[in-house]
């Protein structure tokens, strides 16, 4: 017998995404996190987010390829966006460590 499927997500227009998110954020039996760091690995078919907090990681999230690229593209949105409204460049970890690197070496 096969395994049923279920039918794609529909996210709807902008305000019915904006509505869902409201709800879930003020569902108490909705999980929520917050992060300050992470790590990314992969399999052949799946791309798996190890969340962490202080250096402690505490959440994996596991996904597929597609959903990761859509995920993706809709984070570099929302980072530029918040970049274009406040006219404050959000800098990597990468960035930051390298900027950090380099006062240490000049003290």
């Amino acid at each position: 017998m096969p395994i049923p499927v279920p039918p794609p997500l529909v996210l709807g227009s902008p305000e019915q995404m904006q509505q869902a998110l409201q709800i879930a954020l003020q569902d108490p039996n909705c999980p929520k996190s917050y992060i300050n760091g992470f790590n990314v690995g992969q399999t052949l078919t799946d791309i798996f987010i190890a969340m962490s907090l202080n250096g402690k990681i505490f959440e994996f999230v596991i996904m597929s390829f597609t959903t990761a690229k859509t995920l993706m593209v809709a984070l570099q949105e929302a980072v530029a966006r918040f970049e274009q409204q406040t006219g404050q460049e959000v800098l990597t970890m990468a960035t930051i460590q390298q900027k950090m690197g380099e006062v240490q070496r000049k003290q």
